[in-house]
């Protein structure tokens, strides 16, 4: 139980619920590695071809596209502001979206409105970031154990020569006139 539920989190992040507007079309050419390791991946999630290579695609993007939800909702409030005011309010010099918008911000109760919305992208892109560490550690567990199994490899491959006995002077002599008769 705990396993199948430890999978269905560990991919929850890379997976986006929201089906969206899929009007564009991508076509591109990939080699047989890659289409088999993805048509493998889509087995394991359980999706079709096409939902997987977009989930991956959403994950990789997931920071980016975060950005541009707060930016394009800021932009909605410049010109909502505009609308109502006839000018632009929206501090032009500011070093952040935050303090670009705050002279729009009515009060308290709508500047927490979008920072409540900034830690809810905040919150799934930590999501994100968890699993991306949990699976660097594992990798990094993986990684050593495949090193000890090549070092155990390459030991059982060379052998170390014995350390040779102290040989005693009547020996060598025997051996001496071995080799001269």
């Amino acid at each position: 139980m705990k396993e199948v539920e430890q999978a269905k989190n560990r991919k929850e992040p890379i997976l986006t619920k929201e089906k969206g507007n899929k009007s564009r079309v991508l076509s591109l050419r990939v080699n047989a590695q890659i289409e088999q390791a993805l048509q493998e991946q889509a087995e394991k999630w359980e999706l079709s071809l096409s939902d997987t290579v977009r989930s991956i695609l959403n994950f990789y993007f997931l920071p980016v596209s975060y950005l541009k939800l707060w930016n394009e909702k800021a932009k909605e409030l410049e010109q909502k502001d505009i609308e109502a005011t006839g000018e632009s309010r929206a501090d032009e010099q500011a070093q952040t979206i935050a303090e670009r918008i705050k002279p729009l911000l009515v009060d308290a109760d709508e500047a927490e409105e979008y920072a409540t919305f900034l830690f809810e992208l905040m919150n799934k892109n930590m999501q994100a970031i968890k699993v991306l560490t949990y699976e660097a550690g594992i990798m990094g567990a993986v990684t050593s154990e495949k090193l000890l199994e090549l070092a155990r490899t390459y030991e059982s491959y060379y052998i170390l020569p014995k350390q040779e006995q102290p040989v005693e002077e009547e020996v060598m002599v025997e051996m001496l006139e071995e080799m001269t008769v």
